[in-house]
């Protein structure tokens, strides 16, 4: 019976610590691939235009403290947030499609597409800025031109209950 058990404790240890390693190695994967794809180089570009906006709402704060804050914070906040997303890879994404992903940006197409990221990232930004400005003004005037018609459509339904003279 103990032969049995221990057998058993064996098995499973060592099942377990299979599955460990195998995250361990998934994670590291995925680690590589965000960093391989330029993701975080996005988030300090993200990082950048927050504390610009933070500056714009906080004029009272001296620029040597932002300054002190950016150096302390940023590493510290963006490793942060990349290990909050190395679960979400994981869910979604297979250790083959990760060492795929990784092949490509490893790449020489891959390092291309790196390089112009943010440049096309910011090329993106003002487009979208523009639709988003456009598609609100259709929006507004869309309302607009909802509203005269319920306007009119309660004008004619109060003339129609109104009694006779």
């Amino acid at each position: 019976m103990r032969g049995v058990l221990l057998i058993a404790v064996l098995v499973w240890g060592t099942s377990s610590f299979g599955e460990t390693s195998f995250e361990a190695e998934k994670h590291a994967k995925i680690e590589k691939l965000i960093e391989l794809s330029g993701s975080a180089e996005q988030f300090d570009l993200m990082m950048e235009k927050m504390y610009a906006q933070y500056r714009l709402m906080m004029p009272e704060v001296p620029g040597e403290m932002w300054t002190i804050l950016q150096e302390e914070m940023n590493g510290k906040a963006i490793k942060e947030l990349l290990r909050s997303m190395i679960p979400v890879y994981a869910k979604h994404y297979s250790d083959e499609d990760i060492e795929a992903m990784i092949g490509f940006y490893e790449s020489e197409a891959g390092q291309r597409m790196v390089a112009k990221m943010p440049a096309m990232a910011e090329d993106i930004a003002v487009i979208s800025a523009t639709w988003g400005q456009q598609f609100s003004g259709r929006i507004l005037e869309r309302i607009k031109v909802i509203e005269e018609q319920v306007a009119a459509a309660e004008a004619v339904a109060d003339t129609e209950s109104a009694p006779a003279p």
